[in-house]
């Protein structure tokens, strides 16, 4: 392989982990988030049952699409590398 090669894998490797650790960290933020949410919602119970499924579907929805996102680069980038592996 030549030093190009070698240059560009190192980068894309530092991108990705870049990536999955601000992918990480925004999940973790996320889920603090949806926790405090749902406990302040059980601290006062009076938030209609609609609100609170709202909010759920709104969680649900939330996880499905940066999973999906999450897919999508994780995807890509195994494109690279084995575009750089040949």
């Amino acid at each position: 392989m030549n030093i190009i090669t070698d240059v560009a894998k190192e980068a894309v490797e530092f991108q990705k982990t870049l990536f999955d650790d601000s992918f990480n960290l925004l999940v973790k933020y996320s889920d603090n988030v949806e926790n405090i949410a749902t406990s302040l919602i059980d601290r006062y119970g009076n938030v209609p049952e609609q609100v609170k499924g709202n909010i759920d579907d709104l969680t649900k929805k939330a996880k499905e699409g940066r999973n999906q996102i999450k897919k999508l680069v994780d995807d890509n980038f195994q494109n690279i590398e084995k575009v750089l592996a040949n």
